[in-house]
């Protein structure tokens, strides 16, 4: 039995749907990205990924090529060199991460991230100083 003030939901909820809180954008980008705009934006910014995923794929194709010929020591030297292009991957997302986190423009998003990130450098840049002025007296 509903009382008469009692709130009803106008539509019922969709849990594959995301809620709409107003003023609130999920994306900092104003319209949405297909896959190829994304994929040619993320290349951009981080050119060494798809590098190191092409070579890891590469080097796993020859040596299983080299595997399946027989060719045994060219196929362990390619799987060295696959393993060797993973670690490059690996390092690249790494290096890429770090580089967007130091990178407070990236955000274009509002005032909030690039005040926090300047608050965050200046007592960096203190102690770069203090450290400096110590040595060098």
């Amino acid at each position: 039995m509903a009382t008469p003030n009692s709130v009803t939901p106008e539509a019922p909820f969709e849990p594959s749907r995301p809620p709409v809180i107003e003023g609130f954008s999920p994306s900092v980008y104003s319209h949405p990205e297909g896959f190829k705009e994304k994929f040619l934006r993320k290349t951009r910014e981080n050119p060494m990924v798809p590098l190191g995923c092409l070579g890891t794929v590469a080097a796993l194709t020859y040596g299983l090529y080299c595997f399946h010929r027989g060719h045994s020591q060219r196929s362990q030297l390619m799987m060295r060199t696959r393993i060797a292009a993973q670690g490059f991957t690996i390092t690249a997302i790494l290096v890429g991460l770090a580089a967007s986190a130091l990178n407070c423009k990236h955000f274009p998003s509002g005032h909030l991230v690039r005040r926090l990130c300047d608050q965050a450098r200046v007592p960096a840049l203190q102690a770069w100083e203090r450290m400096r002025l110590q040595k060098h007296p």
